[in-house]
């Protein structure tokens, strides 16, 4: 939905037939917004998602996949057109862990962190 200061207005979104659900929502300026969350056909096999909106449709953009696990975004936030964060959790075993990913005005990455709740170094991906 989008609101244009007066009404509320359905916009089309590049989901697809799959379950997508959106849980963050960051804008940088009016067509400069990031939509991140999950999708999948089930709970068990969850990707993450990441959306764009560039002042006139939304777009889904490469989220890095970390490998064969389950993994979400549940939060985002863009200062500027080349720095955004986003974060959430991925499935290592039995265990949620952290996931980060980093916006550089060109492509998101996972970045890790040397904090607790990591994924240890040799699993998962960067790109």
């Amino acid at each position: 939905m989008h609101w244009d200061g007066q009404t509320w207005a359905v916009v089309p979104s590049p989901s697809g037939r799959d379950e997508t659900v959106l849980f963050g929502v960051s804008a940088v300026t009016t067509d400069d917004v990031w939509a991140v969350g999950s999708t999948g056909p089930g709970v068990a096999t969850a990707r993450s998602v990441i959306m764009h909106w560039d002042g006139r449709r939304w777009t889904r953009v490469p989220s890095p996949d970390p490998g064969d696990t389950e993994n979400a975004l549940y939060g985002v936030s863009a200062d500027s057109p080349d720095n955004a964060w986003a974060v959430g959790t991925l499935s290592h075993g039995d265990t949620n862990i952290h996931l980060y990913l980093h916006w550089d005005g060109t492509r998101w990455t996972r970045v890790r962190s040397a904090g607790a709740g990591d994924a240890p170094t040799e699993t998962g991906s960067s790109q």
